[in-house]
């Protein structure tokens, strides 16, 4: 359901059991209700350390708490990269909310600012539109599939 780039990148088992000693990542149920998170993914894609952080759905987040989430997130990183003689990495801090920020209607630059600061390159994205882009993925995987089962039919046939 996820960004298809997001399902291609790989994990690293080093660098995701540091974010769990830093309390980054949680996998104790209690623990995750307790922080109010759902899941927070950690992927590398050609170079790019990705965070991704589910948001509950019917949840309304603030703009400074996701502010002040992810450079938490970033500053982790940095010093668990840092130890692994990592300097400058790129990474990218990706929340997935159900509800809309004020922001993104009231003041789209501040969103935009306000991500930067986190890190280039991170960003809101949406459950919606996830679900929208996975739908149209998929139709289009379908149509393809449509066209390749005509032409072996017709190679069948030969």
């Amino acid at each position: 359901m996820l960004d298809p780039a997001w399902e291609r990148a790989t994990s690293s088992a080093v660098v995701e059991s540091r974010l769990k000693e830093e309390g980054v990542i949680v996998d104790d149920l209690t623990k995750k209700e307790e922080l109010g998170r759902v899941d927070i993914a950690y992927r590398t894609n050609a170079g790019k350390h990705i965070i991704v952080e589910l948001k509950r759905a019917g949840r309304k987040m603030k703009l400074l708490e996701l502010q002040g989430q992810g450079q938490l997130y970033v500053d982790k990183l940095q010093k668990i990269l840092k130890a692994q003689d990592i300097e400058n990495p790129d990474i990218e801090v990706v929340f997935v909310i159900g509800k809309q920020i004020d922001e993104e209607s009231s003041n789209p630059d501040r969103l935009k600012s306000s991500m930067m600061a986190i890190s280039p390159g991170s960003r809101v994205k949406h459950y919606d539109g996830l679900i929208k882009g996975a739908q149209e993925a998929y139709s289009e995987y379908l149509k393809k599939s449509k066209e390749l089962d005509k032409l072996d039919n017709i190679v069948d046939r030969i």
